[in-house]
């Protein structure tokens, strides 16, 4: 039994471990993903186009958030905020996401196609920053929790140094 006791940390590191490894991969996802989204926004894309970087930025954000949740432990009070900002700027966005494809549903029957106001782009551009600062504290927590020698902060060659 108490050799089991001893196992308990070590499945824990390597949990984080695995997850760090996953949070940092999908962080280049995420960070072409808001790159094309900007990129998109500013050369006055069409709607559809922008659904695709949203939906990419969704799909990652809401993987990275389900996985991190089960690796950290439940009683890491800035892992959750952070976890807890991530899911907020994704509400965002797919909120966002949802009002343009509501205009190709409006009812009027004469087949519009969605747009997005210059609000909204504005937002969804806002948001995607809010997700690359929150991934980037993510990353910092995780390369923290396993080498505490820099104060959780992430190394300036990794996350999504390229937007912020």
């Amino acid at each position: 039994m108490a050799g089991l006791l001893f196992a308990l940390p070590a499945l824990n590191i390597l949990r984080v471990d695995i997850t760090q490894a996953y949070v940092e991969n999908q962080t280049e996802l995420i960070v072409h993903s808001i790159q094309s989204l900007l990129s998109a926004i500013r050369s006055g894309a069409s709607a559809s186009e922008l659904n695709d970087s949203l939906n990419q930025i969704i799909t990652i954000v809401s993987s990275i958030v389900g996985i991190s949740q089960q690796a950290l432990p439940a009683t890491d009070a800035e892992a959750d905020a952070v976890l807890q900002d991530l899911t907020t700027h994704c509400d965002k966005l797919s909120e966002m996401q949802s009002t343009a494809v509501g205009a190709d549903q409006g009812g009027n029957g004469n087949g519009a196609t969605p747009t997005f106001t210059k609000q909204t782009k504005q937002a969804m551009a806002a948001a995607s920053f809010g997700v690359a600062k929150s991934l980037k504290h993510l990353n910092g927590l995780l390369n923290g929790s396993n080498n505490n020698n820099d104060g959780g902060a992430a190394p300036p060659s990794q996350g999504p140094d390229s937007l912020t």
